[in-house]
């Protein structure tokens, strides 16, 4: 990143990831980079820290004298319990952030300007969260997975107004048969589609879930399993092609 020019560490701290012993700072491990707001977005530990407004290699503010909209942003989760940061998704109300058990939505008092003094961190729901694998898109709701227990689970957070987030099971029908260790994900909005599977698995198996939203209803779902020729690798979703890539003996 660039040099700080003004201030110093009482007046223009270097960001909460930095891990210098010399200023006495232990950062924590970055764990995903994000891009929001037009802003580089790094997550640190139970921290988010934002880059300057259309300058992705600068944390530091450009006067120390003030807080301006384009400044860094550093801000930290607050919650009863250790709530590391894993991954991030951008919605339409905003960054939502997932710790292993509780999720976060990263907000602006104002729509119109987004700076240091308008961010607010708000907690959305207390749901087990599968650091392995990423949080998908799934047109109006956000979808991930839960290990939690013997099998695993796939939930798919509701947007509310007040904050107060819903999470449906949408694993539901067949949560009895969903392995535990599911570590691949794929999936395409415009086809509807998803796919669980474990890497490198001896029943060479993979979930897929289809469904059909009409309006903010979904009116079809249905979830079914494919049994590839070769231990699965990697797969993913392109312009309507399913890919794989599989081990085959």
């Amino acid at each position: 990143w660039v040099n700080r020019d003004v201030g110093d560490e009482e007046t223009n701290p270097v960001p909460s990831f930095v891990n210098d012993t010399t200023i006495g700072q232990s950062g924590a491990p970055i764990t995903k980079v994000v891009f929001f707001r037009n802003r580089l977005g790094l997550l640190s530990g139970e921290s988010v820290v934002m880059s300057r407004t259309n300058n992705y290699f600068d944390f530091f503010a450009a006067t120390a004298q003030t807080i301006s909209d384009s400044d860094p942003i550093d801000a930290k989760v607050s919650s009863t319990y250790p709530s590391i940061l894993y991954d991030a998704i951008e919605t339409v109300q905003g960054l939502m952030l997932f710790s292993n058990n509780q999720q976060f939505i990263l907000i602006t008092d104002n729509t119109d300007v987004f700076s240091p003094v308008t961010v607010s961190i708000k907690s959305v729901g207390s749901y087990r969260y599968n650091e392995k694998v990423r949080p998908v898109h799934m047109g109006q709701t956000i979808g991930f997975l839960n290990n939690a227990g013997y099998r695993t689970r796939f939930f798919e957070l509701v947007p509310s107004r007040d904050y107060d987030y819903q999470a449906i099971e949408t694993s539901k029908p067949v949560d009895q048969l969903i392995p535990a260790n599911v570590d691949l994900i794929a999936e395409s909005k415009d086809d509807n589609m998803l796919a669980l599977a474990v890497r490198e698995a001896e029943d060479r198996a993979v979930w897929v879930y289809r469904f059909f939203n009409e309006g903010e209803k979904r009116v079809q779902s249905a979830w079914f399993q494919w049994e590839l020729s070769g231990s699965l690798l990697y797969h993913c979703i392109m312009q309507d092609v399913y890919y794989t890539v599989c081990e085959v003996p």
